[in-house]
């Protein structure tokens, strides 16, 4: 399995990670990496979605249910755009491009970024374009050639040429999070989607090793955390 781990295999950080951080882009599997962890580690992985960080969401969510589209969907996306932007560095949106912050090491928290091949990124984009603010269109070409609105939250600037565009910054993003987690004894990992899906348990077994968490055992996901009926096979 091959996931990389920075700094190399046999490191040992000073700091030992009590809870653990997901960033990743949308249709990267993140929400089927937080449940391999909750199942198998326990409820250590930090919130990363408007639900999970404030707990009137479904309130603030039905006061625009009255608005037609769409601008309810531009109402929905700036709550939760005002609600991040309030939010500490644990907390953040799983999917922005982040940024490194001493309040990591301060909270023990361990980081593990989820990237996905750029190439099957984009046909699961066009499939299942979330956080797309521009009219969804049905050819593959034209949408790899389209400008993209990024989200407040996402950290990036606002119009991209394209949608590999925000691949590009989100991926540089979290190297550039990694060098400096390399040289304040964060410890992080790399874990690749393809990796993850081929083999569950080798991607818990690397997690485990990459924070230290102890324990055995090991149970794959099987139900797909976005469509009852599909799985992960």
């Amino acid at each position: 399995m091959a996931v990389s781990i920075v700094p190399p295999e046999g490191h040992e950080y000073e700091m030992q990670a009590q809870r653990l951080k997901i960033f990743g882009e949308r249709n990267t599997g993140t929400n089927a990496l937080a449940q391999l962890i909750k199942k198998n580690i326990g409820e250590i992985v930090c919130p990363g979605v408007a639900h999970e960080v404030v707990a009137d969401w479904p309130e603030r969510s039905r006061s625009i249910a009255d608005f037609d589209e769409p601008y309810r969907l531009f109402l929905h996306h700036a709550m939760i755009d005002d609600i991040f932007s309030a939010m500490p560095a644990e907390c953040a949106f799983k999917h922005t491009a982040p940024e490194f912050s001493p309040r990591f090491i301060e909270e023990e928290i361990g980081i593990i970024f989820l990237v996905k091949n750029p190439y099957s990124w984009l046909v699961s984009m066009f499939r299942r374009p979330h956080g797309l603010l521009l009219p969804k269109v049905d050819d593959f070409s034209v949408f790899l050639r389209r400008p993209w609105l990024t989200l407040a939250r996402d950290n990036l600037p606002r119009v991209l040429a394209s949608p590999i565009e925000m691949w590009n910054r989100k991926v540089a993003a979290y190297c550039r999070f990694g060098s400096a987690a390399a040289r304040h004894g964060l410890p992080f990992c790399i874990l690749r989607f393809e990796d993850f899906v081929q083999d569950q348990l080798a991607a818990l077994r690397t997690i485990r090793t990459a924070f230290g968490f102890p324990g055995e055992q090991a149970v794959p996901i099987v139900n797909s955390t976005k469509e009852p009926g599909l799985d992960m096979r």
